[in-house]
């Protein structure tokens, strides 16, 4: 399955995304940058979303204007397009056509900027519950550090 990544601000989509995991031994760190880390998350899905209501609007500015030439055009018959015939019509124009490969774009890079957005207030949940288990007592340092043995020695073949 490809890897997708949103067409602006890549390189932060990356780093993101890499900081979506949640390592038991270095819960501090985590906790410190964690707000930092869901706001610029949501900044990006609210440009996202900026984009993607831009690209809407231009999509309909294009089938109005399409409509329009339609309208006054003949077709092979002599006839003019009727109203119900137009939408079917729209689809064929070069100029549609862009407005809405720019719109499923659009969308695919909101949504995959909703997703990490949403990963890192996952984490946040997760952080939270961590740092409440442990200092309840349920959670202690031998058992993260048992577990990140655990861990490592499955890793190695």
């Amino acid at each position: 399955m490809p890897d997708f990544e949103p067409s602006f601000r890549t390189e932060r989509f990356r780093f993101l995304k890499s900081k979506a995991q949640l390592d038991l031994m270095r819960i501090d760190e985590a906790l410190e940058e964690i707000a930092v880390l869901v706001q610029d998350a949501g900044e990006c899905v609210a440009f996202a979303n900026e984009i993607r209501d831009a690209a809407k609007n231009d999509l309909a500015i294009a089938e109005a204007e399409e409509a329009a030439i339609l309208r006054g055009t003949q077709l092979s018959n002599g006839k003019y397009p009727s109203e119900y015939a137009l939408p079917s019509l729209l689809p064929l124009s070069d100029k549609v056509k862009e407005a809405m490969e720019l719109l499923s774009k659009a969308r695919l890079d909101a949504a995959l900027w909703a997703t990490v957005a949403n990963a890192l207030m996952t984490k946040s949940t997760a952080i939270r519950t961590t740092a409440d288990l442990i200092s309840s007592g349920f959670l202690t340092n031998d058992f993260v550090r048992a577990r990140r043995r655990k861990e490592i020695r499955e890793a190695v073949p």
